[in-house]
């Protein structure tokens, strides 16, 4: 496979290569706690200070005292009385509760992952919180002795600020691209075993994400734009071209936010790579079929639209290995002949490109009006590919691409 067809996935993992040597910079000896937030928010703090930020901060509220309420009604609805406070705190907090701990974990490759799952049109951040003696008083670092399984998978470490929040000075933190978002969840699924199906490995997590993938969030947008593209393409006389872009851009933006809430469906990235194509934003359809195809490597159709937004981006390399796939797996259709033979063309191998244009018209005879149509669409005539790209093509292949007289 070529450079150039490997190029989105190269540029997006070493991207994030990138990332990680700026996370393992800022955390200098190693003996640090990270945390992931998918915004820049004004104040890394806990749940219980979000609420009552000016409240607290004036003196009105007591965040221990909120703190120390809320467990005795906790304690009043389970039968082990005699949990320990921290333990039970952290139970709070991975269900939702509001309280005054802050979840960190020993992993950066986790914070990343928190950093990615949400809010995909923001810039994320990894919080580089050292673990020194001073930092683990101030902030009363602790794990919990018996923790939950998800408590386990997340590798949860605990802070329990007096304040509510972790002072801007004691930690370092890294950005994190919002256009990396996806790539980064990709990858820590692929090679660091790290998912949504791992962070949150119970019943409670299952049914989270079930109720956020089958939201009406999740799910109007797609809904809505794929009605009206329908619409506009059963329309008499069909719709004028710029309105079916616009129709295209909302398809697009409807696959975008579904992805928000499955990163790891493999037929919205498809999708949404075939639709680009179909506007001609062909940077844009490579980035979408690459991540399927980091994703699912062989699948067919992601191949497919890779291979064509190469050619139509004149990276006949990049074409030439996408439709050597995809001809492999469906050796019968006579279109992807074609396309690799002009891409072979271009290459200026003729005895390829010969075979290509042979093979495909003895599947289908109408194939020769496809390629002349196809050819003639980079250049004028023959002659005048010969003049643009400097070369001399053979008179057997030069006949196949002239159009028949009338």
């Amino acid at each position: 496979m070529s450079i150039q067809t490997q190029s989105a996935t190269e540029k997006a993992l070493d991207r994030i290569f990138e990332l990680i040597r700026e996370i393992v910079e800022r955390s200098g000896n190693g003996n640090c706690i990270y945390r992931g937030e998918p915004e820049h928010y004004d104040k890394v703090s806990s749940s219980l200070y979000r609420p009552f930020p000016s409240e607290y901060d004036s003196g009105e509220y007591d965040l221990e005292s909120l703190n120390k309420a809320n467990l005795e009604d906790a304690r009043n609805h389970i039968q082990n009385h005699e949990k320990e406070d921290f333990e039970l705190l952290t139970e709070l907090q991975h269900y939702g509760d509001q309280t005054n701990l802050i979840d960190f974990t020993t992993d950066f490759h986790i914070a990343l992952f928190f950093a990615c799952n949400g809010s995909h049109d923001k810039d994320g951040i990894v919080i580089v919180l050292p673990r020194t003696k001073d930092i683990v008083e101030k902030y009363r670092v602790n794990q919990p002795l018996k923790p939950l399984n998800r408590v386990k998978a997340q590798k949860s470490i605990f802070t329990q600020p007096q304040k509510g929040f972790i002072d801007p000075k004691d930690f370092k933190c890294v950005t994190v691209p919002a256009n990396l978002k996806q790539w980064i969840l990709i990858y820590l699924r692929n090679f660091q075993d790290i998912s949504i199906q791992s962070i949150y490995n119970d019943l409670h997590g299952f049914i989270r994400n079930k109720d956020l993938r089958h939201s009406r969030e999740a799910n109007l947008p797609l809904v809505m734009a794929e009605i009206n593209l329908k619409h506009i393409a059963d329309k008499d006389p069909p719709a004028e071209d710029e309105e079916q872009k616009d129709a295209l851009r909302d398809v697009i933006a409807g696959y975008t936010k579904k992805l928000e809430y499955s990163p790891y469906e493999v037929r919205l990235y498809v999708e949404q790579g075939k639709y680009y194509f179909n506007l001609r934003e062909l940077d844009c359809a490579i980035e979408a079929s690459s991540k399927a195809l980091l994703l699912q490597p062989d699948h067919h159709d992601a191949h497919f639209n890779r291979g064509l937004a190469f050619y139509f981006k004149k990276d006949y390399a990049g074409t030439i290995a996408d439709f050597d796939y995809v001809i492999k797996e469906d050796p019968g259709n006579a279109m992807k002949y074609v396309f690799r033979g002009i891409a072979l063309l271009h290459q200026q191998d003729w005895e390829e490109a010969k075979l290509d244009f042979e093979t495909g018209k003895e599947i289908d005879k109408e194939m020769g009006k496809f390629l002349t149509s196809l050819f003639h669409q980079d250049s004028q005539s023959v002659s005048d590919f010969e003049q643009k790209y400097n070369v001399k093509i053979p008179a057997d292949i030069a006949e196949m691409l002239t159009p028949p007289q009338a």
